[in-house]
């Protein structure tokens, strides 16, 4: 039995995943977890086999959280899950020990993919996220922005109202 945790911050993204994981007759959710903290409490108590994390987190970020767990534990599978879409958010979060990166807007069948893939020591990247990485941009950000993209389409956005730029 794969035992898997989820680390989520969103409700509805817990249950849709729970949903999914359970019609697997391979797979357990051993627990759910809103925050990185209580997520790596539960990973060291309940020593799942897979983690499902959410990259944004209300008390920390995935890219920090997979660090955190690398540190202590070398064999679980972390598999990442966000609706960023950038480059150097994926690059990041793989380097930093993560084992797979599913955007949420992916279908079902690229989580449990993902699953399996980790499980055999692979790499898993879902669709997009393999176009993605493989489509090399002149000027691309190499680090991670210290602003999401919509909060500089904000920002663009009020500055252009009030004469800013």
């Amino acid at each position: 039995m794969i035992k898997v945790l989820l680390i989520d911050d969103h409700p509805i993204v817990m249950e849709g995943l729970k949903n999914l994981l359970s019609r697997q007759e391979d797979v357990t959710v051993t627990g759910c977890f809103d925050t990185g903290k209580a997520g790596l409490q539960a990973i060291e108590d309940l020593a799942p086999d897979v983690v499902l994390l959410d990259i944004n987190l209300p008390d920390i970020n995935g890219i920090d959280l997979c660090q955190q767990v690398r540190k202590y534990d070398k064999d679980v599978r972390i598999i990442a899950l966000s609706v960023h879409n950038e480059r150097p958010v994926i690059k990041n979060v793989l380097n930093s020990g993560a084992n797979g990166y599913v955007l949420k807007n992916a279908v079902g069948d690229e989580i449990i993919m993902a699953i399996n893939a980790a499980l055999k020591g692979e790499i898993y990247l879902c669709r997009a996220s393999r176009n993605i990485v493989s489509q090399v941009q002149e000027g691309e950000l190499t680090e991670i922005p210290k602003i999401t993209r919509r909060e500089k389409e904000i920002m663009i956005k009020f500055a252009t109202q009030f004469g800013l730029i």
